[in-house]
This record gives structure tokens, C-alpha cells and sequence, in this order.
């Protein structure tokens, strides 16, 4: 089962990775945080139906789940800042991004030669 209540928490995930220069760590916990908050506020127990089950214990379950994949991998990220970003020539400042040696700024900045 899918919970719907934590699919905005998935959309907002995605913005943040499309953003250029994306901080991963801050966009999975703020992903973590968001599904966790949405679980609580749409599964307690005082809102639930009697006899309905437990679907705050699932719905946790889930969001904890999908955290865990997303910090043991970085190709998702990794894709959307090649996305997101445009390489140009050279400066090291920006190291740890996709290209490590290379100054990264978003698609949209006409300022940016294309190389």
C-alpha cells in the first residue's frame, strides 16, 4: 500500500534534487522530516475509524523505508543535478558536485558559457 499522504512529500523531494547546486543530505531530511510530519498528521489515532487498523505504524514504516534507499544511493541525485545544471570551465570551489573539478550553475543562467 501506498500512502497518499506523503506523495507531496515526494513532489517537494524532486523539486529540491532538480534545484541546481542541491544540498542532498539537507533534501532527504527534509524528505524524511516531511513524510514523517504528513504520517502523523493524516494517520493518528484519534482520526481513525474503529476497528481500521494501524495505518500510522504503516505509513512510518514506509517513510522510514523510503529514506534509508535514498541515502544509500546517489544516481538519482546525481542525474537531476546533470539536469538541473550546466557545466562550464573550471573553478574547484564547488568540489563534491557532479564533475568535481567544474563550476556548475543553473540552465537558466544566461551568464554561463556552454561548453
Amino acid at each position: 500500500m501506498v500512502y497518499p499522504a506523503i506523495q507531496p512529500c515526494c513532489n517537494s523531494h524532486d523539486q529540491c534534487y532538480d534545484t541546481c547546486l542541491a544540498d542532498k543530505r539537507q533534501c532527504d531530511q527534509q524528505f524524511q522530516q516531511c513524510m514523517l510530519r504528513a504520517c502523523s498528521d493524516s494517520y493518528s489515532t484519534s482520526s481513525r475509524p474503529p476497528g481500521s487498523g494501524n495505518p500510522l505504524a504503516g505509513c512510518i514504516i514506509q517513510a522510514q523505508a523510503g529514506y534509508s534507499l535514498l541515502i544509500m544511493t546517489c544516481g538519482p541525485f546525481e542525474s537531476a543535478q546533470r539536469n538541473a545544471c550546466m557545466c562550464g570551465q573550471g573553478s574547484p570551489e564547488v568540489s563534491g558536485g557532479p564533475g568535481q573539478n567544474a563550476t556548475w550553475a543553473p540552465l537558466t543562467s544566461p551568464s554561463q558559457p556552454v561548453v
